[in-house]
């Protein structure tokens, strides 16, 4: 059995940003969010090399290291 290492999760877009979505693959919470799983990899991928396109505009999939979560 594949090993999960990150969790996937969708936030608000206000200036809160609560989690809406929490999942275990890129699939699972975009088929949560209504979106294509090639939504989520390309967003988190553009925050992470520092390619956004809009100015003011929040990021909203994440992909958390389950090591940087509390244990």
């Amino acid at each position: 059995m594949k090993k999960k290492n990150v969790i996937w999760m969708a936030v608000s877009r206000d200036d809160l940003q609560l989690p809406e979505y929490v999942a275990d693959t890129a699939e699972e919470l975009a088929k949560l969010c209504g979106v294509k799983p090639e939504t989520v990899v390309c967003e988190v991928s553009r925050w992470k090399h520092g390619h956004v396109y809009y100015k003011g505009s929040r990021q909203r999939y994440f992909k958390i290291p389950l090591d940087e979560v509390a244990e």
